[in-house]
């Protein structure tokens, strides 16, 4: 069985946490390095890609009261902190994560 709870580290008090919620529904959200819930860090940005028929295309994703993000099976995104994209997760009724977090964050 997949895991349910993915945890990685943007910065030294910032963790960032994927959560399953249901089969087809994650959560994503943030907390400082002792588990506290906290806002979405500024430089943080997810991107959900949509096609026009022809390509694909980002859109911005707005966070829920600024604390979490929901995630669907369907959709691929990509998440991006201080400019570099740090993780990609394609869409095929699974979660299939790359994880590409540089050493200087």
């Amino acid at each position: 069985m997949e895991p349910t709870k993915n945890t990685y580290k943007l910065e030294q008090n910032i963790l960032f946490h994927i959560e399953r919620v249901s089969n087809s529904v994650a959560r994503l959200y943030f907390t400082d390095e002792h588990h506290t819930p906290i806002e979405k860090p500024r430089m943080f940005h997810l991107h959900s890609y949509e096609s026009d028929g022809v390509k694909m295309f980002p859109v911005i994703q707005r966070p829920v009261n600024n604390l979490h993000y929901f995630l669907c099976y369907t959709d691929n995104y990509s998440i991006e902190y201080a400019q570099i994209e740090i993780m990609t997760i394609d869409a095929q009724r699974t979660w299939m994560m790359n994880v590409h977090l540089p050493e200087n964050l």
